[in-house]
């Protein structure tokens, strides 16, 4: 099931650790673990459910499949190629109701704000002449 929005790894897990998502305790927990094998942009996400199920604690192979499929149901992953004898890629995708989650820009670099340093003549701060803690 598609439909998902869209996202960055650490977005989705804020989304998904935000307590209002309607999962079950383990699809949260498994959303979670997912995430640790996605991209920064939330793709590549390809781990085989025997690591899957190993990760969560030696969980059954069958709940971390139950899991996933809760996850792509609600709209929590994107199914993106199935490969024979591969692992199944996923992209992480968060429900509209989460979007935001999302930054719709990605952040410029801040220019770093002036400082004087007329006091030492260089290029980094002043230092006092002794010790702050001596006043």
């Amino acid at each position: 099931m598609t439909g998902g929005l869209r996202c960055g790894r650490f977005a989705y897990e804020k989304a998904i650790r935000s307590g209002d998502t309607g999962l079950s305790s383990t699809a949260i927990f498994t959303g979670v673990m997912i995430a640790t094998w996605a991209d920064g942009d939330g793709r590549s996400v390809r781990p085989a459910m025997e690591t899957l199920s190993a990760a969560m604690g030696k969980k059954s192979e069958k709940t971390a499949r139950a899991a996933v499929k809760e996850l792509a149901e609600g709209q929590w992953l994107e199914e993106v190629a199935r490969r024979h004898r591969r692992p199944v890629e996923y992209r992480l995708t968060v429900p509209a109701r989460f979007a935001g989650y999302i930054r719709a820009n990605k952040p410029t670099a801040k220019a770093a704000p002036e400082v004087a340093h007329t006091a030492s003549g260089g290029d980094h701060p002043p230092f006092p002449e002794y010790p702050v803690w001596l006043n």
